[in-house]
């Protein structure tokens, strides 16, 4: 997919959430993605009881 039509579906489903959810909720959306594709690109691929694991590693802290 080329970057101009990757940035067009983007911008589509961050226009629709803003009309649908409003302003912030829609930051809130993004904001969350963004963490969820950081954690994916730079995390390294473990299987779900080490992820399950590190969650409440996470939460009990």
């Amino acid at each position: 997919m080329s970057r101009p039509m990757f940035g067009t579906i983007v911008g589509l489903v961050l226009g629709l959430a803003w009309v649908l959810a409003g302003f912030w909720s829609m930051i809130v959306v993004a904001v969350l993605a963004l963490v969820g594709t950081l954690i994916g690109k730079y995390s390294r691929v473990v299987d779900r009881q080490t992820i399950k694991r590190r969650i409440n590693q996470f939460l009990s802290s």
